[in-house]
């Protein structure tokens, strides 16, 4: 299987610095890694922040004609269900109204996903009937709104394929011979939950956007080859174009029209599509939503609260939430924003023993001590913020701790999220810390894209991988390890120990240099 077949098996919401800190959920630093600020080379990867790819880029062209499939992906469910989407037609640029005939003419026939273990050969087939397949109408009403960019789009295909064997091949083509098949792709499906095979591979990115970085960022993902990989909210920055003005409730109607994460909520007992609960080798993964009601008592939180109580740490050992805007950040920009949110939700997560919390929104990365109500604490949750995926916006620069950077407690209401106005003063007093927080073990402005392995079921492996220039460096590395003594993560577990130091081989070719790396059981060099 390519490394581009793996990753378009996608987790849909809609995955050592020098001054590590050992503290103990625990973290553990891999190496030693030089941390330094490097400038962006404009030649290679523009400047910054880095312009959007224009509407004559290449590849930004669609490929597709008439009724021939197009914009094919897969959207992971178990290990035993992918499902497979696509789209025929072209979208339509209108003025408003919409034209109500559009459906209709773009319906075309009826489409089809066969797929097979042997490459050609496909032994089972399933078409898209009516209920699958979604569509969508965006109108722009608000004041000064172009109404040339009113847009209807194609049709969406989606097909959930059941029954799947774990760990296997599978080659698949989606279409119609009359209009148009596709070119044959593949797949494996993931291993099974509840008998992993070691290390299972996550993949991560956030606030992609559409810029000449963006396409560095997949690139680089591309080759880590993760088994799966999740997006954490803000891929496409269409709102820098022409924005819905206010949240009225259709903001999310392109992603949901494109992703069923419908499919993984009705299996997860969710009744949106905007928070969900996945199995994923050995993680079970929490999607969660900060742009829809969290109140203590909602829907969404009371989903929360069985959820977490009805996992199992026996199958999925591993607990891994995910939301969009981060409760742990220092930089200025949407600064306890969702600190509603936390104060809602931490305590859940905390009882519950959730490991990591991943999150993109602020144009940068940071990662966390174990931390709980901004305290360090040996049996916290390791938070890691890291919406540097490429978009449009630039990356953040200042930190809330910076002289003259703190900004007005109530400045930071966000208008696009529920919650209202929670400000805490939890520095001694103050809205901001006056240097780096304790809890903030590491924070770069930088684009790039992470990595988590679990290599068993105490011991995960992070790292974040920054772009620089054409080249992934990897800048952050560490061992995130179960700390089995801590009554939110007790079970029947026994604690893996870690080996003794172990001499690895790191470096290209002949130039090679050893390094001492703490290793784990079952591991092999990095």
């Amino acid at each position: 299987m390519s490394p581009l077949s793996r990753l378009l098996v996608a987790l849909c919401v809609v995955l050592c610095a020098g001054s590590v800190h050992a503290s103990a959920r625990d973290l553990q630093a891999v190496d030693e890694i030089k941390h330094e600020q490097v400038l962006y080379n404009a030649s290679v990867v523009g400047t910054d922040p880095l312009n959007k790819l224009p509407f004559s880029d290449p590849r930004l062209q669609r490929t597709a004609s008439g009724l021939e499939p197009e914009q094919i992906h897969l959207t992971y469910v178990s290990d035993t269900e992918i499902v497979v989407s696509w789209a025929t037609g072209e979208g339509n640029l209108t003025m408003s109204p919409v034209d109500p005939d559009h459906f209709t003419k773009q319906s075309g026939p009826s489409s089809t996903v066969s797929w097979g273990t042997q490459p050609g050969v496909y032994t089972d087939n399933l078409t898209a009937n009516a209920a699958t397949i979604t569509f969508y109408n965006q109108i722009y009403s608000f004041v000064n709104a172009n109404p040339n960019y009113n847009y209807s789009s194609p049709l969406f295909h989606h097909v959930v394929l059941s029954e799947l064997e774990p760990n296997t091949t599978y080659y698949y083509k989606v279409g119609e011979p009359t209009f148009g098949e596709s070119q044959e792709f593949n797949f494996t499906s993931p291993p099974e939950v509840g008998n992993t095979s070691y290390p299972f591979v996550l993949g991560v990115i956030a606030d992609p956007g559409l810029t000449a970085n963006t396409t560095v960022t997949v690139e680089h993902l591309v080759r880590d080859n993760p088994h799966v990989w999740t997006l954490i909210g803000d891929f496409s920055y269409a709102d820098d174009m022409q924005t819905n003005g206010v949240a009225n409730g259709t903001q999310f109607q392109s992603y949901i029209a494109r992703n069923p994460t419908n499919i993984a909520a009705n299996r997860s007992g969710s009744n949106s599509p905007l928070w969900y609960s996945v199995n994923a080798g050995p993680a079970h993964m929490i999607y969660l939503s900060n742009y829809d009601d969290f109140a203590v008592g909602s829907d969404q939180y009371n989903w929360l609260v069985e959820d977490v109580e009805s996992f199992d740490r026996e199958s999925t050992p591993w607990l891994i939430a995910t939301f969009h805007a981060p409760w742990y950040s220092s930089y200025t920009a949407h600064y306890k924003e969702n600190e509603c949110m936390r104060l809602a939700m931490e305590d859940v997560l905390y009882e519950a023993g959730v490991d990591v919390v991943l999150n993109g929104h602020n144009h940068a990365y940071e990662r966390s001590n174990p931390v709980y109500n901004f305290t360090m604490d040996p049996c916290g949750t390791v938070h890691i913020t890291m919406g540097d995926g490429g978009n449009i916006e630039g990356v953040y620069k200042t930190f809330a701790d910076q002289p003259g950077f703190c900004p007005a407690a109530n400045k930071t209401i966000p208008k696009y999220q529920p919650g209202g106005f929670c400000p805490t003063y939890v520095y001694d007093g103050e809205f901001c810390a006056t240097s780096q927080p304790e809890w903030s073990a590491f924070r770069e402005p930088a684009y790039g894209h992470g990595v988590l392995t679990f290599e068993n079921k105490t011991h995960a492996h992070w790292q974040w991988n920054r772009n620089l220039d054409n080249n992934s460096v990897e800048m952050d590395s560490v061992y995130v390890i179960r700390d089995l003594t801590c009554q939110n993560e007790a079970n029947s577990l026994e604690q893996d120990s870690v080996q003794p130091a172990h001499q690895c081989l790191y470096g290209q070719g002949s130039k090679l240099q050893v390094k001492a790396a703490t290793m784990i059981p079952g591991a092999s060099c990095l």
